[in-house]
């Protein structure tokens, strides 16, 4: 009856561990989730600074229109 005994507290003591490894298994998944997340996150910052850019390039080409008014206005 005692190694009965045992074999139970063994059985249960495996039981907790593989329910450890699905936490941790969860918790893998959630750091990939979280990656993802970042990643994405940087992709919005490239947007971004693309939409600066662009926006610089706008604002050059304002500039050089201007340009063009007071050449045309010496003239």
């Amino acid at each position: 009856m005692e190694i009965k005994d045992e074999t139970v507290d063994q059985i249960k003591i495996k039981d907790e561990t593989l329910d450890q490894m699905e936490i941790k298994d969860e918790t893998l998944d959630q750091m990939e989730i979280k990656e993802v997340t970042l990643d994405q996150m940087e992709i919005k910052d490239e947007m971004v600074d693309q939409m600066e850019i662009k926006d610089e390039t706008l604002d050059q080409m304002e500039i050089k229109d201007e340009t063009l008014d007071q050449m045309e206005i010496k003239e």
